[in-house]
């Protein structure tokens, strides 16, 4: 038996039919690999990756946690695919788009692996569709490590554990919580008591929800969606940190609420305000290898500043305000989290709020992650790494990037309602960035010219 942890809770308890919590990681390989091939290796690989074998268990009265559900069923969860001609990024974002699309099947093992075959350029992918409970990003570049070839599988031997032998412990943890939750509250209010404090004393603060615009990616859940993919030079977002000292992080925060906004413009729908997004941020430390180990920042992507040099340093000061209120008490969050009846309560709460007020409580989910090293599946090279994360109710727009290689690969995903000309928000990021790196140049060559 593993507990799940708060934000593995979260992911779980927010899930709809129309509100998947699920991810996919997409490996594009270096050639075709044919279907026999990839079920061999399927059978030797993902049968003995521990989190691909945790089956959801429910207890009376009870959270879920996860057990051994044996080795999976390879007919069920690897799946082929061919893709509509001529094989090009279109046919590969709508078969995606799809995907995104309704829950997995609860009662096995959460995940599915996709072998999409005919990419142009003779190339086939491997999509693994994945519940977010599972793992956050750390977590997912963990699990390609772990099935990419050569890595070091022993056999796994399953630990057999009658459910009912699981009460006595689960019980227990649930008292625990109980006892717990006037030190949870205590905690919470005193987190509010700082925050206001905070905001007395003129320092820059958290970005606080309802003061994003409403935009058409705000709109209530919907099952059907659509994605869309950019690459990034991953040496350009290098660039720019170094040359401001910014994070990477930053520096992508700043690109995507500017490549948003002129997006929304071109639409005829200029954002009110500013927007803001949810970032998550990973703990200090991580008790498990799968798993979430997150928390969430709030920051302004002062979208509204025209100088992309100007909104990165103003991007900067939100961040900073943001990550010190966190780390206060990073727990806080996650912890919050391990009560699933009263996050959905918030959660409910603040969708009334959206509706009464007619403003989301953030705009966009803006995340980046490090991916592993280069590696291989299938004795084929991974040549491109590419992540969709998921949707958070009326926060209908995720930008998720990762670095693989030289570049780094940004996936878009919302409703499929809102849409309209996505394809060309990738452009604008490239636009975007390359302005930043312009204009950061140009910045630190006056302020050389100055001290000279």
């Amino acid at each position: 038996m593993r507990p799940l942890d708060g934000p593995d809770l979260f992911h779980l308890a927010q899930e709809r039919v129309d509100r998947p919590m699920h991810t996919l990681k997409v490996a594009v390989l270096d050639r075709r690999v044919a279907c026999d091939e990839v079920d061999r290796w399927a059978e030797q690989a993902l049968t003995q990756v521990e989190p691909l074998r945790r089956r959801l268990a429910r207890l009376p009265l009870s959270r879920p946690v996860w057990t051994d559900g044996g080795d999976p069923h390879v007919g069920y969860h690897v799946c082929h695919v061919e893709l509509a001609e001529p094989g090009g990024e279109a046919q590969l974002s709508d078969l995606l788009s799809d995907l995104c699309s309704g829950p997995l099947d609860r009662s096995r093992p959460l995940w599915r692996l996709w072998h999409v075959q005919g990419l142009t350029g003779g190339r086939d992918a491997l999509v693994l569709q994945v519940h977010h409970a599972v793992g956050d990003g750390a977590a997912s570049v963990a699990l390609w490590e772990a099935l990419a070839d050569g890595a070091d599988r022993e056999p796994h031997v399953p630990l057999r554990v009658p459910t009912r032998a699981l009460a006595p412990s689960v019980v227990a943890r649930g008292v625990r919580d109980i006892v717990r939750f006037p030190s949870q509250v205590r905690r919470f209010t005193a987190y509010l008591r700082h925050a206001r404090q905070v905001e007395r004393s003129g320092e820059p603060v958290v970005a606080k929800a309802f003061l994003g615009p409403r935009t058409r990616f705000n709109v209530a859940p919907e099952p059907d969606r659509q994605c869309a993919f950019v690459a990034l030079e991953l040496s350009k977002l290098q660039s720019v940190r170094r040359a401001t000292g910014a994070s990477l992080n930053e520096v992508f925060l700043t690109v995507c609420g500017g490549a948003v906004r002129r997006h929304l413009a071109a639409l005829g729908e200029p954002p009110d305000a500013g927007l803001t997004a949810t970032v998550p941020a990973a703990l200090p430390e991580r008790p498990h290898t799968y798993g979430n180990a997150v928390t969430t920042l709030y920051v302004a992507l002062h979208s509204d500043i025209d100088d992309p040099a100007a909104r990165l340093d103003a991007v900067r000061r939100s961040f900073a305000a943001s990550r010190r209120s966190a780390d206060r008490d990073v727990r806080l969050l996650p912890d919050w989290q391990r009560y699933p009846r009263l996050n959905r309560g918030i959660v409910s709460v603040m969708e009334l709020a959206e509706r009464r007020g007619g403003r989301p409580a953030y705009n966009l989910i803006v995340s980046s992650v490090r991916g592993p090293r280069p590696f291989a599946l299938t004795g084929a090279r991974v040549v491109e790494l590419r992540s969709i994360g998921p949707l958070a109710g009326r926060i209908g727009l995720n930008i998720t990037g990762w670095s693989y290689g030289d570049d780094f690969m940004v996936g878009i995903h919302t409703y499929r309602s809102a849409g309209e000309h996505l394809d060309r928000l990738g452009p604008l990021l490239l636009a975007e960035l390359d302005e930043l790196e312009a204009r950061v140049t140009v910045v630190a060559t006056d302020d050389v010219s100055s001290a000279t």
